[in-house]
């Protein structure tokens, strides 16, 4: 596969999961589309490691994503990937690890046709994310 071929295929992948997730990126609130990314970063993850994707090339497509698909500008776009990388480490933040984890699994579901809980479960993770920070 070549990079281009990657490139294509993950921008595909995201945007699938977002129209089932049915996350309106522009009107959701930052705490909400960080979560979205979080779980997409854990698609992404799946998707790639499958692959045997270089991480650095996988790092390269996590922030094309967060620039072209969730509108962040380059400069943040870096820096909450490396964010995402660190929470990879379960002890660096656990509910972060967590959401990455699910993204994985989601990845999984999308691959054996179980599309259908896609929304489901990004909307019961920001429903928990708001509540438990409310508290």
């Amino acid at each position: 596969m070549t990079e281009k071929e990657y490139y294509n295929q993950v921008t595909n992948l995201m945007g699938e999961i977002i129209n089932l997730s049915e996350v309106q990126i522009t009107f959701v609130d930052e705490q909400e589309k960080q979560v979205l990314g979080a779980y997409c970063f854990g698609v992404l993850n799946g998707y790639s490691l499958e692959r045997k994707i270089n991480p650095i090339q996988i790092q390269g497509a996590m922030i094309d994503i967060l620039v072209k698909i969730f509108n962040y500008p380059p400069s943040t776009s870096a820096q909450f990937c490396d964010f995402l990388i660190q929470c990879t480490d379960e002890k660096f933040h656990p509910s972060i690890n967590a959401i990455i984890h699910k993204g994985i699994e989601g990845y999984y579901e999308i691959k054996d046709g179980k599309k259908e809980s896609i929304q489901q479960v990004v909307n019961q993770i920001i429903k928990s994310v708001k509540y438990y920070s409310e508290k």
